[in-house]
């Protein structure tokens, strides 16, 4: 049934998924026991034994180069989701643009607001459940199509362990009733090799459920029946 599923696991397009990360959690499990077993009790042929676990020690370092290699390319991370929805572009650009309100839809965040300009240039002020507060600063500005923030990853408590954070926001017609809604994160992490596969892990565990949290409220917003105005007379 592992390998079934390990099967399974290897035809997937995203490899930084929480899937692979458990399996390589329970293959790194299997080594440990396997060096614990044999001082525990007698175990025939325990050469065998630490024989395969070595085997198996070189696939979780494969696995976990594996999600590294998913996640940065030359030192910096990249992960990106997208969703098509059913609206049109102006009504999903519509709610996509509606920065100040981000909080609303990124679970990982307690408050959101413009503090100062509109388009390119604006400063938005995020704090997360923590207390955490970093600022944010629109770096491109694209009406109607798309938009970054570059994040200010020297702010005191900031979550992550980044010394550049970009978040790229777009949307694109693909006809006049889809439209497909795109969310790309790029990042350069603090440290070395050690950091990269620590945040590998942590965009794999987490990214699916966090940005696809975002995208799946944006559809709900874009996708819902327009309010109607009755006027009483």
């Amino acid at each position: 049934l592992y390998g079934l599923a390990l099967a399974g696991l290897s035809r997937i397009h995203r490899v930084a998924s929480p899937g692979v990360v458990l399996a390589t959690a329970l293959d790194f499990l299997w080594v440990i026991g396997s060096v614990a077993l044999p001082t525990i009790r007698h175990v025939p042929n325990a050469e065998i034994v630490f024989a395969q676990a070595a085997v198996v020690l070189v696939f979780v370092e494969l696995q976990l180069l594996g999600i590294r290699r998913s996640i940065f390319v030359n030192g910096i991370g990249g992960f990106a989701l997208e969703r098509v929805v059913q609206g049109s572009i102006d009504r999903a650009w519509n709610v996509v643009s509606d920065v100040a309100r981000y909080a609303e839809v990124a679970d990982t965040l307690h408050s959101s607001q413009i503090v100062s300009g509109e388009g390119l240039g604006m400063v938005r002020e995020c704090e997360d459940d923590s207390g955490a507060c970093w600022l944010e600063t629109c770096t491109r500005w694209e009406p109607g199509r798309a938009y970054a923030f570059d994040v200010d990853t020297t702010a005191p408590r900031y979550p992550l362990p980044l010394k550049a954070m970009r978040g790229d926001f777009e949307v694109e017609a693909l006809d006049a009733s889809r439209t497909l809604v795109r969310i790309r994160f790029s990042f350069t992490p603090r440290g070395g090799l050690m950091t990269e596969h620590l945040l590998a892990l942590v965009f794999a565990m987490r990214g699916d459920a966090v940005v696809g949290g975002i995208l799946r409220r944006w559809a709900r917003l874009i996708e819902a029946p327009a309010k109607t105005n009755v006027q009483v007379t």
